[in-house]
């Protein structure tokens, strides 16, 4: 499989390519790295970013202020590929009389989202590009940091437009070009000195605050796109490193991931005696677009 996508971002010009990996199983193996009945680590990236970026609170603020306006009791709400399912768990609290849906491709967040949410979420395992739910099921649905990962973009967006009502909502968050690139950086460096080659650029940018717009006008006439942004400040390697299996170069061959992770591991030991911490800068957007 080839997928190819010319990206202009910051000052930079990438050509993204695909040869070997379906963008879909890529977020599978991403994120099913642990069967539903074993335990995770006791960090994972996710706990690292809460700790110590800054962002979070922006980020959560800026999704529920999007989905406000139309999230009145009854409405029909749906999150497709919730994860951890922390923005269900966030509409839960913020609107208490909506009906909130779940649909997720991972066996793993299916069960741990039934365990979590029982009753107060109807959960589904299913497919972004085919869902299965009636024309204009939803007055809002909403997708976060997921759309890179779909094998047809603008056919997954579509698909989703055609289950929002008219005078509904469909709200997305995603990465801006610039967003972690301080390890972007170190990790293309890494890869560069223990396997002689540039990484692949990294399957965000298929779908991020830049390029994202294309897409997103394929299916809906009123977009907006909100930005924020923020910072990550690290003191210690170890905890650097718990972010290397999510936001690294994804390596499928587990001796080149090892060679480049102990070189990267190098690379910010280094980085953190000279500067006495290693910076990443944060930066995310939400695209709200009106049916």
């Amino acid at each position: 499989m080839l997928l190819c996508v010319i990206v202009h971002g910051s000052d930079r010009a990438l050509e993204y390519r695909v040869t070997t990996e379906d963008p879909r199983d890529h977020a599978l193996r991403k994120f099913d790295a642990f069967p539903a009945d074993e335990e995770p680590p006791l960090w994972t990236a996710l706990d690292v970013v809460a700790r110590y970026a800054t962002d979070p609170p922006i980020a959560i603020a800026t999704l529920l202020d999007a989905v406000r306006p139309v999230a009145k009791p009854g409405a029909r709400v749906c999150e497709l590929g919730f994860g951890s399912g922390w923005f269900l768990d966030e509409m839960l609290t913020s609107f208490t009389e909506i009906r909130l849906h779940g649909l997720d491709m991972s066996h793993p967040a299916v069960t741990g989202a039934r365990r979590q949410f029982g009753s107060g979420v109807r959960v589904m395992l299913g497919d972004m590009e085919r869902l299965p739910f009636a024309n204009a099921a939803f007055d809002v649905i909403t997708t976060n940091w997921t759309l890179y990962f779909m094998r047809d973009i603008d056919g997954a967006l579509a698909e989703m437009r055609r289950c929002i009502r008219p005078g509904g909502l469909f709200v997305t968050a995603t990465v801006a070009p610039d967003h972690m690139i301080e390890f972007d950086d170190l990790a293309a460096e890494a890869v560069r000195r223990t396997l002689g080659r540039e990484r692949d650029p990294d399957i965000a940018f298929r779908f991020d605050t830049t390029t994202g717009m294309p897409h997103m006008r394929s299916a809906f006439e009123n977009v907006e796109l909100r930005e924020y942004g923020g910072v990550m400040v690290l003191t210690d390697i170890a905890t650097t490193m718990i972010l290397w299996p999510g936001y690294g170069p994804q390596l499928t061959d587990p001796a080149e991931d090892a060679a480049a992770s102990a070189e990267f591991e190098r690379l910010v030991t280094d980085r953190i005696a000279r500067d006495g911490s290693f910076h990443l800068t944060r930066h995310d957007g939400v695209f709200v677009a009106h049916t």
